[in-house]
């Protein structure tokens, strides 16, 4: 019933937009439909991105806007805008679960874990629950003691998701552990391309 509704509360909002333009909830509120029900990043930057310059003081807008930038890729960029949020909206799980996943994606693992175990701990329930408790189970893992199963869920892993930091780092850590060099430094130099400043592929190479 509720996906049901979601082209009317769209169509709905975009008439509010031609009656007023700069009506800011309309536009902070269709850039999360356009986001997240209808697979528009790029509408959906555009439209949080003017709800941002119209509220640049108002968390909500930096947390939707931050969320786009971070499903567009710009982790970087996303992270300073949902550090913002989150620092003002503690209590809010969802918005927790958004910089916890930039966090992660950028590599600050130890706050990564932090920030997804507040948002899990919360007693309310939001989109991406199950996800923020996959994530926390990867961060987890220690690559000295992982069994041959781990290792093998792991590559699963690195497979379905290529770009994922925390998998590829465990993933040459196990390597390196097993021996297996050469599988380590391929992984760590693929580390390197998507992020030049990544300090434990940038160690390991130079050894």
């Amino acid at each position: 019933q509720e996906l049901k509704q979601l082209p009317a509360a769209r169509d709905a909002y975009e008439k509010l937009l031609t009656v007023n333009p700069q009506f800011s909830p309309a536009l902070n509120n269709l850039a999360y439909l356009y986001s997240e029900h209808f697979g528009q990043l790029d509408k959906a930057y555009e439209m949080a991105n003017r709800a941002r310059q119209l509220l640049p003081s108002d968390p909500a807008a930096a947390d939707t806007l931050g969320w786009i930038l971070y499903k567009k890729g710009d982790f970087k960029l996303a992270l300073g805008l949902l550090e913002e949020s989150a620092g003002r909206l503690p209590a809010e799980p969802e918005v927790q679960f958004h910089l916890g996943m930039a966090q992660y994606m950028v590599g600050s693992e130890e706050s990564a874990r932090l920030t997804l175990q507040r948002a899990v701990q919360s007693s309310r329930d939001f989109p991406g629950k199950e996800e923020a408790k996959r994530r926390l189970d990867l961060l987890a893992i220690d690559a000295k003691t992982a069994s041959p199963s781990v290792l093998a869920a792991l590559e699963k892993s690195l497979q379905q998701e290529p770009n994922d930091p925390v998998v590829a780092s465990r993933l040459a850590k196990i390597y390196d552990r097993d021996g297996s060099f050469d599988k380590a430094i391929a992984i760590y130099e693929k580390m390197l391309k998507g992020d030049p400043q990544n300090a434990s592929a940038m160690g390991r190479l130079a050894q």
